[in-house]
This record gives structure tokens, sequence and C-alpha cells, in this order.
């Protein structure tokens, strides 16, 4: 539940972990269709609760109500938990007041362990649990202890979820790498005693993210779903095994978006609902009983889940995301009718007043379907038209959006749809409308950030663009300069570029600063920033910085950081800063507070979590995020700063 991001991941096919085996045929279906309920909890705060999100929830029915744990977020981008009682039918579920936790740790599960005759939370954030007598009594939670189950070198487990059987007691978890594992323990020496935790199965890092839950399917055989990311949203992938410790399968082909076990792609909204989530994120089944065995009836599932708008999915920082609560409904399709999907080949398309651009509609048949699709386009802008080039038709088309001169500017999500006599499926692409560019300049550093020692200098090189047919000499003058900096641009005026001189006393103030350039041509003004880093002359630097581009895919990236503290003092509440070069953004990270302005990036150790801390001779490797391209371009950070000192980048 960490992570975040928006990310279209390359997916590649389930490894199986353990003694070589036969492909298995599942004791129960391998494909669900669900129908959602809307919002029924949303985020409420107090006096001294200001709540933005409610997520991970874990239910039980408990004296005829639901007694619902969950995590919070508040407008700081802060974790905690909240419990709620709620009627069985969800009647009062919106006006349901939360109770708020101090216990430390989310991403709780609750459940009653029978043969002690107490109740269990368990949350993430070091994998702990309490005990309680009444789960209704939310105050009574014993103090948190740590289950030590001991994860491979260098990760960190998240989402643990424990279920039993008449021997054992399993704990699963991911950890966002794309691993599942699983611990035991005889069921006798719960909570103690667990084994080291193997990997069981295995997929890349998006295809097997986070979010994991088992359950004992009645009439024979277990299911784990497992939440992953999509194009457009999360939704959630199953596997299936005979018992809870031996090899783990595939459940049909539920590991793409496309086909999923729980997402958008097989999930109608009830009647009167909007569509009101992409996203099909972090929860749970609502399961029969309340006891360790987790026990569901395939033929009857619910699933109480969080969700969220495709755009404040896409466009928020990942700790403010607004998530709420719904419930999916599902009974097993026992039979398949053949039916057709549409997908596209960009998920985001801009195109300028006046001008147009291109998308392929792709029809692909499902179950023996074949027929012809007829193609439409909705919730296209203002003054903006679609066109299929072949329409109807039985495998691609290519679809045009035109923009007239006075077209509505800013994204929209256009849906394409798809019939064929009763048959129905759509897709949907961002489709950003941009004004119309009239004559003018642009600015733009070689470097986006540039390190000076005291006492010494350092050349940027600025560049000239010319826009809508400009021509005409411009004027340099640099501000935010820290003080003790002095800049001269050769030439000072030009048409096509100007090497910038900062020239640092030996006085000058060290640390990271914004050096914005400005242009002047007439009455025509243009403006670029970059990170001038001014480091003590003579001291070498403490830290080192690694930065890996993980993934990358048209239009968006992935990345991970590596903080290397070199000094002799351990580093809490740290600061790390940069510049991107080629426009990128970060769209959600995990394990620190990322914020971004411009070109510059600000990365901060989460409040409260010490364990972000980076030991002196140590580093710290949790940090990551995702990022969205606006070209191909996508070059590494040349420079880094820790604490306001320049760091060696390896």
């Amino acid at each position: 539940m960490k992570t975040i991001t928006q990310l279209a991941a390359a997916l590649c096919g389930l490894l199986i972990l353990g003694s070589t085996a036969l492909a298995q045929t599942p004791p129960f279906a391998s494909s669900y269709s669900w129908t959602s309920t809307g919002p029924l909890i949303s985020a409420k705060s107090d006096a001294t609760h200001n709540i933005i999100a409610v997520k991970d929830p874990s239910a039980v029915l408990y004296n005829g109500r639901w007694v619902i744990y969950a995590s919070t977020v508040n407008s700081s981008g802060s974790y905690g938990m909240e419990y709620m009682n709620v009627a069985e039918d969800w009647s009062d579920a919106a006006t349901a007041t939360p109770t708020f936790l101090n216990l430390g740790g989310t991403a709780p599960q609750v459940f009653y362990f029978a043969p002690q005759k107490k109740w269990y939370l368990i949350t993430e954030w070091g994998t702990s649990y309490s005990t309680n007598s009444d789960p209704t009594k939310p105050l009574n939670w014993s103090a948190q202890q740590s289950l030590n189950v001991q994860m491979p070198s260098g990760v960190s487990g998240i989402d643990p979820w424990i279920i039993c059987d008449s021997t054992n007691c399993y704990l699963f978890q991911c950890a966002d790498n794309g691993n599942f594992y699983r611990s035991s323990t005889p069921i006798g020496n719960f909570p103690n005693g667990w084994s080291a935790a193997q990997v069981v199965a295995s997929d890349s890092q998006f295809a097997m993210f986070e979010a994991d839950n088992v359950y004992t399917v009645e009439g024979g055989g277990y299911l784990a779903n497992i939440e992953a990311l999509g194009s457009t949203g999360r939704y959630f992938r199953a596997l299936w095994a005979n018992s809870l410790g031996g090899t783990w399968y595939d459940l049909g082909n539920t590991a793409s978006f496309s086909t999923p076990f729980l997402g958008i792609n097989n999930t109608t909204f009830e009647s009167g609902v909007s569509a009101w989530t992409t996203s099909f994120s972090s929860g749970g089944f609502l399961i029969d009983g309340n006891d360790q065995t987790d026990s569901i009836n395939p033929n009857n599932l619910a699933f109480l889940y969080q969700g969220v708008s495709q755009q404040a999915y896409q466009n928020d920082s990942y700790n403010l995301i607004p998530w709420q609560l719904g419930v999916a409904y599902s009974k097993a399709n026992k039979t398949t009718t053949p039916s057709f999907t549409l997908s596209r080949f960009a998920s985001s398309l801009s195109v300028t007043q006046g001008s147009s651009a291109t998308d392929t509609i792709t029809v692909t048949d499902v179950d023996g379907f074949s027929g012809s699709v007829t193609l439409a386009a909705s919730g296209l802008p203002s003054g903006v038209t679609a066109s299929f080039a072949t329409n109807p038709t039985t495998g691609s088309s290519v679809v045009t959006f035109a923009a007239s001169s006075t077209a509505a500017t800013g994204t929209s999500t256009v849906t394409i749809n798809g019939v064929s006599g009763s048959t129905k499926a759509s897709t949907t692409v961002a489709l950003t409308v941009n004004a119309k560019v009239t004559s003018g300049f642009s600015l733009s550093p070689s470097a986006s950030s540039l390190s000076v020692k005291q006492g010494a200098s350092g050349t940027d090189t600025i560049a000239v663009t010319d826009i809508g047919g400009f021509t005409g000499a411009v004027s340099f003058t640099a501000t935010g300069l820290p003080s003790g900096v002095t800049a001269s641009f050769s030439p000072a005026s030009s048409t096509s570029s100007s090497v910038l001189t900062l020239a640092a006393s030996s006085t000058a103030a060290a640390g990271t600063y914004t050096v914005t350039v400005t242009g002047t041509s007439g009455s025509t003004t243009a403006s670029t920033s970059f990170t001038l880093t001014v480091t003590t002359s003579g001291v070498s630097s403490t830290c080192a910085v690694s930065y890996k581009i993980t993934n990358q895919w048209s239009g968006g990236f992935g990345a991970s950081v590596t903080i290397t503290n070199g000094g002799t003092t351990a580093l809490s509440n740290w600061t790390l800063t940069w510049s991107f070069a080629n426009g990128q953004t970060i769209s959600g990270s995990w394990n620190g507070n990322a914020t971004q302005s411009g070109a510059n990036v600000t990365v901060t150790e989460q409040p409260g979590q010490s364990w972000q801390n980076i030991p002196a001779g140590g580093s710290y490797s949790g940090f990551g995020f995702n990022g969205n391209l606006t070209s191909s371009a996508n070059a590494v950070p040349t420079a880094f700063s820790l604490n306001g000192t320049a760091c060696t980048v390896n």
C-alpha cells in the first residue's frame, strides 16, 4: 500500500517456485464478473484528525454488524488507522463515525483466532499484532508486538495476511518487488515461531505488487488475490493452490489488466451509480464467519475495496489520493460468452488547437467472437471531433481527433465505445488540447543543475528557441543568486545562445538554490530555471546517490534512488534535492515525501518513520517513484544535494 503510482507495466508470465508440477485445474471457477456499489465509506475528520482518505479495509461480521478496521491518511500524507461499526446491509455506512487508533502501523487485518478465543489485529510497518477480547472496543487493543518474521536481506514485507488450516498458520506478504512471500508456524505456536519468509510466486514488479489476501475456498482449494498496476488504475490478479503450504498457480488469465480477477475491465456499476473509480485497490473479501480460516463461497463473493477516480489517481500525489471504500459483488462465470475487448495504442494523446492527432483502436476477439464492431467516441471536449478510418471494423481502426482553432483546452477522458449486436466494450484515452502557440521564444539550460565550489566558477549554456516565427535578439538577466555569487553572460544579447558564468567568492553562501534566467526582446519575455549548488571549498562529498531507472514505457517510467551517508553521523529528517533535464514529473512515490516545483525535486524523510534514517557509513534504498515523460528523452540527473551538500553521483 506504500507506493505509489499510475503506470502501465509490461507484465511477464507468473514464475511458480517450488516443486515441478504439471498444469493443474482449480476446483473452482477461474473467471469472474463483478457489480460494484458507489462509494459507501468516505474519509471523515474530527477536531484533531484532518483525514483525506480511508483505505486498506478489513471487515468481519460480528453480532450482525460489520466490524471494519482501515488505514487513514491525513492532509499531511501521514498514515493511521480507524475503526467503524456498520450495519450488515451497509445502510448506515455513509454516516458511521470512525474511532481513530493510536497503535502505530497500518493496513490492518482483523480476525478471531478460535484456538485461543482471542481477537487479533495484524498491521504493516514492522509486521506486528495486537489482541483484544472484543473487536467492537477499538481502544482496548493491546500494545503492538512484532511477529518477528525474517525477510530476505534488503526486503521489507508489506500488507501481511494470516490464514490457518487445521495444522499450521501461514503469513503471506508482498514487497513491491514482484515477489509473493510465505512464512509458517504450527497453529499451537501462533503468533510465535515463524519460519523465514520464502518466495512462492514471482512476476514483474507491477504485475505482482502488493495488497495480498489469501482465503479458504469452500468446496476445496485456496485463493490468493494480489494487487497489480494497470494502465489507468489498479486491479487484482489471482493465484490458487490445493494447500496453503503447496505450489501456487495462476488462476486463469487474471494477470492481465484487460482480463483481471477484479478490475475496471470486468466490473459494472449498480443501476444509477456512475463509474466512480478505475482502480480496484487494497481491501479484501467479506468472509463467511470471522475466524482464522478466512473462508469464502466462490459462487457468492463480496469484496470490500478502496477506489478513486482516474483523474485523482493519475494526478494527485500518492499520499494525498482521496481513496473511498466500496463493495463489489460477483458470481462465478460458469459459462463463457463470445465477446470482444477494445484497446488503444496510446493511453494519452495531445492535440493543438487547429490541428489533429491519431491513435489506433484494436478489436480483440474473446472466446470465439466474430463480427464487425461499430466504433464511436464520447466525452470529447468542445470543438473536437473524432473520425474512424475503418468503421465498422473486425481488426483495428485509426481514430483521428481534430481540434478546431477554438477547441476547449485542457485534458479530458475520451471513451471509445464498440458495439456489435448486444455485445459492447470500451476503452479510454486521456486527450489533452493545447492552446495554439503565438509568436515568441523559449529558454532552456544545457544543464538542469550546476555545482560550484567557493572561490571557483561554473558555466551553463542558455539556448534560445524561436516559437511561431519569432526573430530577434534576446538579452539575459539572472535572479535568485545566493550571496557571494555573480552572473555574467557571453554574449549579453543573442539570437541563439549565451554562455552563463557563475562565479562564487570564497565566502559565498553554501547550499542549493534555484536560479532563474530571464530573456527579454522588446515586450516579449521568457524564463527558465536550474539548480545551483554552492559547496564548501576543499571539502569532499560526504554523500553519494545512485539513481536507477527501473522501468520505462511510452509516457512514463519508474526509478529507484539509493542514498549513501559517508559521514560519521546518522541522518534523520534528511532532504534530498535534484533537477530533471527533460521535463520529467513525479506522479507517485513511496517511502519518502516527494514534491516538485518545475524541474526541481525535493524528497524528505516521512515524519515518524525512523526506519528511513540513513546510518553513518550506511545507505537508504527504500525511496522510489513513478514519473511521467513529455518526450522520449529521460536523462539521469547529474547533480544531487543531501541537506544542502552536493553528492557524488554513481
